[in-house]
């Protein structure tokens, strides 16, 4: 009986020295779980964070409206190539819906070849955010950049260089150019869902305007650029 009691004390001894030289391993295997649920919650919270940043397209119109760069991008997107193609035939859709294309143009882009590549664009202040480049094979002159996160336009091409209308006279901007420019400002009011409040007018001797929106509360202003010239239109180019 004391033998046993002698080999039960030598094994709860041997168990203890086992455990103790096991619990700096064991606890750093549970910190090292802890740490890990800790950055997949702190990385799921931020991309949450990032989408409800980007659910709005007003801070990449502006930051494509300002001195900028871009380049190409491998990453994720929240679009796919093919997404990219049909929302950019979608937004011309609806500009040829208020007269916002050269004739024939819309039927020419749905049967061209379609590409769309992914961008990287970065500003001055740091901000970035990822576009698509879409263009078309057979309409060199027809471009539109969309924003990645909200499938919106922030910048197009349309119209055919070369293309020498007269469009300006003596006095400045020709009244079939003011024309062109509320179809535009009506389009933008619905397209972004904000209210037109005035255009200005870069200077009298080109077709160069500034238009200005705001928010449907008036709490937010916002400035568009917009050029009318020898038969293209360019929307919000630097």
């Amino acid at each position: 009986m004391k033998r046993l009691k002698n080999y039960t004390l030598l094994l709860s001894a041997f168990t203890f020295i086992i455990l103790g030289a096991a619990l700096p391993y064991l606890t750093s295997q549970m910190q090292d779980t802890q740490i890990s649920r800790a950055q997949i919650k702190m990385e799921l919270n931020t991309v949450n964070l990032t989408l409800r940043q980007e659910s709005d397209v007003w801070p990449v119109l502006q930051l494509m409206s300002k001195t900028h760069g871009e380049s190409p991008w491998a990453g994720e997107t929240v679009l796919t190539k093919a997404d990219a193609s049909e929302a950019a035939l979608a937004v011309f859709e609806t500009m040829e819906q208020y007269g916002l294309l050269p004739e024939g143009d819309l039927e020419q882009l749905l049967k061209s070849e379609g590409k769309a590549e992914p961008q990287l664009l970065v500003g001055e202040d740091g901000n970035s955010a990822l576009i698509w480049a879409c263009t078309w094979d057979d309409s060199p002159w027809t471009l539109i950049t969309l924003d990645d996160a909200t499938g919106k336009a922030v910048r197009t091409l349309t119209g055919s260089a070369g293309t020498d209308e007269s469009i300006q006279t003596d006095s400045g901007i020709e009244e079939d150019v003011y024309i062109q420019m509320e179809k535009w400002a009506s389009f933008l009011q619905d397209y972004y869902d904000v209210e037109w409040t005035e255009t200005k007018v870069i200077d009298s001797g080109r077709t160069a305007f500034v238009m200005c929106f705001s928010s449907k509360d008036g709490a937010i202003e916002y400035e568009l650029n917009l050029e009318i010239e020898n038969g293209y239109t360019l929307f919000n180019y630097q």
